[in-house]
């Protein structure tokens, strides 16, 4: 079971991301908090990070970190406002969470 760990600070969006997740068959943690992040990868291993939208992850020395020593790890960020660097605008994500779904289902091969 592929596993994902779902960064966002505000509880009840944090707690609906996971359910969808959850439903969808995933292994599903969360953290809060940017700075949690590192010390939950270093316990425990993980196919996929959703980061939410107040996140300043992968952006930074810790984002370039996760990449240098988690190379295979896939960081997806929900971002606020459609932009060429979004992978999944907060409409989408939090709206109608199937093209969410689909999109993390595709990149972690597995159908939904």
């Amino acid at each position: 079971m592929k596993g994902i760990l779902v960064v966002c600070h505000d509880r009840s969006l944090r707690q609906t991301r996971m359910s969808l997740l959850q439903a969808a068959g995933y292994r599903v943690e969360s953290v809060a908090y940017d700075h949690e992040v590192i010390p939950r990868l270093e316990v425990e291993k993980f196919d996929l990070v959703l980061i939410g939208r107040c996140s300043s992850l992968p952006e930074g020395t810790a984002g370039r970190y996760l990449r240098k020593t988690y190379p295979n790890l896939m960081i997806v960020r929900i971002n606020r406002v459609i932009h060429l660097r979004s992978t999944v605008t907060s409409q989408i994500a939090d709206s109608h969470p199937h093209p969410m779904l689909n999109m993390l289902s595709a990149m972690l091969c597995e159908s939904p």
